[in-house]
């Protein structure tokens, strides 16, 4: 059998889909939200929130169910390059992402992170300490709480924003913002709350 040794191995070839899909960041020291711009079997770029050195081992969360760890090769202003440690199959990643999208659409990426803040309900002020989250809400140790109430939720250095308590258990709450926060503003604000706790 002839063998044309001038063919491209197309074994070599990435394919790279573009794609504008939130995702989690996680470097030794820092945990928060990025955007991905373009990904690949061998990896991806994203837009990050904070500053990310070339050859940073890093770790890209899709959901609470798809992780895959990398580093980084290339970095400019806050776009990063990402190379992952072995291939993913970026189809899977993105239909299973998506999927869990569909079946949980009140569950979007939640980021762990913790903080005071407090709540106002019915001119009372109750003070919480913040677990987890997301665009769309926040889990907290709060007490005197109950499914349906409807508090002011006053997090450190955002607006005020209202909420709706939709579950409770064991002094942990879940509360779901009336409007979603901004991505650009929440993801901003995780990265000052990391800054301030290593100041």
């Amino acid at each position: 059998m002839l063998i044309n040794r001038h063919q491209p191995d197309r074994r070599s070839e990435r394919r790279s889909t573009s794609v504008y899909r939130p995702a989690l960041i996680q470097t030794e020291h820092f945990s928060g939200f990025c955007m991905i711009r373009d990904i690949s079997s061998a990896g991806v770029n994203v837009q990050a929130f904070a500053d990310i050195a070339v050859g940073q081992k890093v770790a890209v969360e899709f959901s609470d169910s798809l992780r895959s760890e990398g580093q980084v090769i290339w970095a400019k202003n806050n776009l990063i390059g990402i190379k992952f440690h072995e291939e993913i199959d970026e189809d899977r990643i993105l239909c299973g992402a998506l999927q869990r999208e569909q079946e949980h659409s009140d569950r979007p990426l939640r980021l762990d992170i913790e903080c005071d803040a407090c709540l106002s309900i019915e001119g009372k002020s109750i003070p919480i300490r913040v677990r987890d989250i997301s665009q769309r809400g926040i889990k907290a140790a709060a007490s005197s709480l109950s499914v349906g109430d409807a508090p002011v939720v006053y997090l450190p250095d955002l607006p005020p924003k209202r909420a709706t308590v939709r579950w409770t258990q064991y002094g942990i709450a879940g509360l779901h913002f009336d409007v979603p926060l901004r991505y650009d503003d929440l993801a901003t604000w995780a990265i000052r709350l990391n800054q301030d706790k290593v100041d």
